[in-house]
């Protein structure tokens, strides 16, 4: 990972921890939730707190949950807001976090002036059963706690104030005094200042990806077809009795799916797409050659510096690895660039690989939808790193030296990384 953190490909917009007392708020945290603290002395964190150098510690990626249905996050810093996620346990974690600073943007920069934050991403669901069981998830609330409590104390300290406003003799209950009294005491005044946050609801979640069952794309409000919701599981062989039984669920390799998904007008193959712009047809050929050269490690060619001869030479090296669509790309660039490219002239299998989110579909969606393309299908590098980075990390991780070289050069020449 070092190339990719040099070039800031990992590690873009992580926030720094570096002095004790923000560590030690951040294990206050962790203690609050029931996870063990960290013996890091210095990390980063991420828009929902958690650390690449904590998890690589702990063993576990999802150290900040308790299960699938479970998810939490700390707040240490409002310098947190806006900033990337790089372990999403769902597709809409970024949105989630979004309508938290939103909410609660006055609230959390004072909060954490003394104090560190904790989430509870409540779901209303305990634990998940089946996967049908995220099709009841309708809506969630996050809830917030301080690990000096101070947030619960701001709301007993007002209640017990307007009491004494409407009670005027509670100024003889010596019991009632003293706790107004210790409350001053502990947290001072805290009548004026922005510290209580409410319970923040967020219902973006009709249509979303999770890293639950290994795995799952859930789409609803779908119009019509055979059903108005599909699931889209990655674990075919732990749920392929599921898959059997219920019409509306597909496993991840179904040759059928990219029908499905283009009479949903989830994707679209067409021709007008690449004639618009012929050098997808460009960065489809390089994902292709790339993916059939480094099959083997001893491959010792960095492809976006190869000269044209260099380029052939690798093309004729890799000739039975390569697709047969691979040589259909130079035909169809070339109607493409006289504006005669149509539908007729793809095959089946190039309209696969050039597969698209329908043009109508908002932001969130398209890139849900790029993401299920990607797992389908992890031949777009630049969509791959901008649209699934885990599975971009888990994948780069695997590949050899040249290859990795040729895909840090191949992002960069795309301007990325992209800040979210």
């Amino acid at each position: 990972m070092d190339l990719l953190k040099k070039e800031g490909l990992f590690g873009a917009g992580l926030v720094s921890v570096v002095t004790p007392p923000m560590v030690e708020r951040y294990n206050r945290c962790l203690a609050d939730i029931g996870i063990a603290p960290t013996e890091c002395k210095a990390f980063q964190i991420d828009g929902v707190g958690w650390s690449p150098q904590v998890a690589e510690e702990k063993g576990n990626l999802n150290y900040l949950s308790h299960g699938e249905a479970n998810q939490f996050a700390i707040i240490l810093t409002p310098d947190q807001e806006g900033k990337p996620i790089y372990a999403p346990t769902h597709s809409f974690d970024f949105q989630l976090m979004g309508e938290v600073f939103r909410t609660a943007r006055p609230q959390i920069a004072n909060l954490t002036t003394e104090t560190a934050l904790w989430l509870d991403i409540d779901q209303q669901i305990d634990h998940y059963h089946s996967p049908l069981d995220l099709l009841m998830l309708e809506a969630i609330t996050v809830r917030s706690t301080s690990i000096d409590r101070i947030i619960q104390g701001a709301r007993e300290q007002r209640n017990l104030v307007a009491a004494f406003r409407d009670e005027v003799d509670l100024w003889m209950d010596t019991e009632a005094r003293g706790k107004l009294i210790e409350s001053a005491q502990r947290f001072g005044d805290l009548r004026f200042k922005p510290c209580i946050i409410p319970e923040i609801p967020f219902v973006g979640v009709r249509s979303f990806f999770t890293k639950a069952f290994d795995g799952v794309f859930v789409f609803r409000d779908l119009p019509g077809f055979f059903t108005d919701r599909i699931l889209i599981l990655e674990n075919v062989r732990k749920h392929g009795r599921l898959i059997d039984k219920e019409r509306s669920v597909f496993g991840i390799d179904d040759p059928s799916l990219y029908h499905v998904l283009e009479k949903f007008k989830l994707i679209e193959m067409k021709a007008d797409a690449v004639s618009k712009n012929p050098s997808l047809l460009d960065d489809l050929k390089d994902n292709l050659l790339a993916e059939a050269m480094y099959r083997s490690v001893n491959v010792q060619l960095d492809l976006s510096a190869a000269t044209s001869a260099q380029k052939k030479g690798a093309i004729s090296a890799a000739r039975k690895q390569l697709p047969d669509e691979f040589f259909e790309i130079d035909d169809a660039k070339r109607l493409a660039e006289k504006g005669k490219l149509g539908d007729g002239d793809l095959s089946k299998k190039l309209k696969r690989y050039l597969a698209r989110p329908h043009r109508d579909l908002d932001e969130n969606m398209q890139s849900l939808v790029w993401m299920l393309l990607m797992k389908m299908r992890p031949i777009d590098l630049e969509m791959l790193y901008r649209h699934s980075k885990q599975q971009f990390y888990k994948l780069y991780a695997s590949w050899p030296e040249y290859r990795r070289k040729w895909a840090v050069a191949a992002l960069k020449a795309k301007n990325l990384p992209n800040p979210n």
